[in-house]
């Protein structure tokens, strides 16, 4: 499962997670936020992973 899911949220320009140092269990999934900006700066992999082989970490800027 994911501990963190964005999805679809049109007006979304920040996830304002500035203190997140990590997500202990689950994946990361963010897709559909249009607006959204500098998801792409963060290394969601390291946040999530105690073990990068199992991390399930996907972000994708959508725009269609």
């Amino acid at each position: 499962g994911y501990s963190l899911l964005v999805m679809k949220i049109p007006t979304l320009k920040s996830l304002g997670l500035r203190s997140l140092k990590r997500i202990g269990d689950g994946g990361i999934y963010i897709t559909g936020n249009k607006q959204l900006c500098y998801h792409h700066t963060v290394n969601w992999t390291r946040l999530a992973a105690r073990n990068p082989s199992t991390s399930k970490t996907t972000t994708h800027k959508s725009y269609a």
